[in-house]
């Protein structure tokens, strides 16, 4: 099922599987910015959904700022119990974020829209990847054999 739900003249919010998908089909200015995220957050609040795709393969430019705030309003989805994912990152501006020193830490991303709603359709938690590194708790196979060796 897809229905198209007009966003802006710049972006287009479709829902493919149950997610919403946001497709962005031009550089965005902070307007766009503020109408995407108030529609994102009403709709995941509103409905039930299995996460956000923001389909970025139109945008040919980005700065810290509109980078920033796209990750900003997937945390703020997170909160609200539902996964963001950005796809479609042009290489250019995948080299130009990295340039600037961007913070990519909380950010899942895949190639396609395929991946991306196949991932947010299996199921898996999307909390782990925002609790931390995981650095201080043991893994699995580790917690058991401290457990053997204190018999």
């Amino acid at each position: 099922m897809m229905e198209n739900l007009p966003v802006g003249s710049k972006a287009a919010v479709s829902i493919v599987q149950g997610c919403y998908v946001v497709s962005v089909q031009a550089d965005l200015y902070d307007d766009l910015l503020v109408r995407i995220r108030q529609d994102i957050l009403n709709r995941v609040y509103s409905k039930t959904v299995k996460g956000v795709v923001f389909d970025m393969s139109a945008v040919t430019v980005m700065d810290t700022y509109v980078f920033n705030h796209l990750v900003d309003t997937g945390k703020m989805t997170l909160l609200l119990g539902v996964e963001t994912i950005f796809i479609g990152f042009q290489p250019g501006v995948v080299s130009a974020l990295l340039d600037i020193d961007v913070d990519a830490t909380h950010v899942r991303s895949y190639r396609t829209i395929e991946e991306a709603v196949g991932h947010l359709t299996a199921g898996s938690s999307h909390r782990e990847d925002f609790e931390g590194d995981g650095e201080n708790e043991p893994a699995p196979e580790q917690d058991d054999l401290e457990r053997d060796g204190d018999e």
